[in-house]
């Protein structure tokens, strides 16, 4: 992963991939995923998403992962009410910084080092920002490292761009269905097409005519 790049957008603020409301595919499709309330879920490249506060309220404990600690310490300043006194903070085997409160962990570096830990295998996760944040030749080895955290028979909710990578350079890259199912290790099964081109002036800027977000549910077999 392009630790610099990733920086420097934290750096200058320049996050136009953070949204401030949870993503609409959860209240439309997580049910799909059919996780107990005890079951850990494992978010990669979390990010300060709101997302995690979402998955909180109906899971414990949350596990994401983030390079960039910027983005950690701003998820957890902005938690209301909370006092960074009752974070709680350590060093991990791996190199990873584990940052914990109330049921949302967060694993701070590199996800390709992450480890699943004292969770063992991962029975449900949640991508709204990863693979699409990765280039072509990163997102194979991404999701071969999302099916080794995987246990046998866990799924998830991985969402997805897909747009004419010729107008616009990435991220979030384009990744159209047909690279999807070609993917070794994981099913696929599309849930849902929107456009959503006009929640994204950003993108429209930037010479995009067309956007479209996919949802899938995702299993390992």
């Amino acid at each position: 992963m392009d630790h610099d790049f990733w920086a420097e957008r934290w750096a200058l603020g320049e996050i136009g991939f953070h949204r401030s409301t949870p993503h609409w595919a959860l209240d439309r499709h997580w049910a799909s995923v059919s996780a107990p309330t005890d079951a850990p879920i494992l978010v990669p490249l979390c990010g300060k998403s709101l997302d995690l506060h979402w998955l909180r309220a109906r899971h414990r404990p949350i596990v994401g992962v983030e390079l960039d600690p910027r983005a950690v310490s701003a998820f957890f300043d902005e938690w209301p009410g909370m006092s960074r006194d009752e974070l709680e903070v350590s060093t991990l085997p791996t190199g990873l910084i584990r940052y914990a409160h109330q049921g949302i962990e967060i694993h701070q570096g590199d996800f390709f080092a992450f480890e699943a830990g004292p969770y063992g295998a991962f029975d449900h996760f949640y991508d709204r920002a990863a693979l699409i944040a990765l280039p072509f030749d990163l997102r194979q080895r991404y999701l071969d490292q999302l099916v080794s955290l995987l246990a046998p028979g866990a799924n998830g909710l991985l969402i997805t761009f897909e747009y004419e990578q010729i107008h616009m350079d990435g991220p979030p890259f384009s990744v159209l269905h047909e690279e999807i199912v070609g993917f070794h290790g994981l099913d696929f099964e599309r849930l849902e097409v929107r456009d959503v081109l006009e929640h994204h002036p950003g993108m429209r800027a930037k010479g995009l005519t067309a956007l479209t977000e996919c949802v899938y549910l995702v299993s390992k077999p």
